[in-house]
């Protein structure tokens, strides 16, 4: 599944990673709650994108992170082995400040000295507040390929967000009704090769695709 050699070429040129999926869903479950399911699989094709393997997640008191777990794959797409519970660090968001805040989090840091591997996160995020207010990037750094990336936002059929894309060729969303009274909004991007910093190019959100979305109102 995640074998180098499935890598379509040209997602290989000027690449240092390949995003081989990112899955984002947001599931609106009541007025004032919201579940976050996250997948991600990147694949690191040489030293100078071993940052790129590594994720952060932030969180507060009013949002709790489960189900974490991250696996890493060899060249061929065969299983290395799972992370442990140490490569994921739980560290306060501005240690030592003055000033009171609980935002928390949870970081890896992972090393390899043979190219290429991938490393697979999936976690899920639980808030007490409706958060539909965010930007989606699927890309987010130069020399990164995207081979499929998505987005799906789960929601009543009578709660409506606004939404903006932006350098995306799916500007609008396919939705589709589902069971008791919802709607999903999804977009999805495939295929996009890596860009090179260039002499006067235009900074990257004139460039990169990305998603606004924001809700018709605040709920607290």
């Amino acid at each position: 599944m995640y074998a180098v050699d499935l890598i379509p070429e040209e997602l290989m040129e000027n690449a240092v990673a390949i995003i081989r999926e990112d899955s984002r869903e947001y599931r609106v479950t009541g007025r004032s709650r919201m579940q976050i399911e996250v997948k991600r699989a990147i694949t690191i094709l040489e030293a100078r994108g071993l940052a790129h393997a590594d994720i952060t997640i932030q969180y507060n008191s009013f949002s709790r992170v489960s189900n974490v777990k991250g696996t890493l794959y060899d060249s061929r797409g065969n299983k290395i082995r799972d992370l442990n519970r140490r490569e994921f660090a739980d560290r306060s968001f501005q240690p030592g400040y003055s000033v009171y805040n609980d935002t928390r989090l949870i970081e890896t840091d992972i090393y390899s000295n043979q190219y290429p591997f991938t490393v697979v996160y999936e976690y899920t995020i639980t808030l007490s507040v409706q958060k539909l207010n965010f930007v989606w990037t699927p890309v987010r750094s130069l020399e990164i390929a995207v081979e499929k990336a998505n987005l799906i936002i789960d929601v009543p059929d009578n709660l409506g967000f606004r939404f903006r894309g932006v350098n995306i060729d799916q500007a609008e969303p396919e939705i589709t009704t589902g069971h008791r009274n919802r709607k999903q909004y999804s977009w999805s991007v495939e295929g996009l090769p890596a860009k090179i910093r260039e002499s006067w190019m235009p900074r990257a959100r004139h460039i990169m695709p990305y998603v606004m979305i924001s809700p018709n109102e605040f709920v607290y």
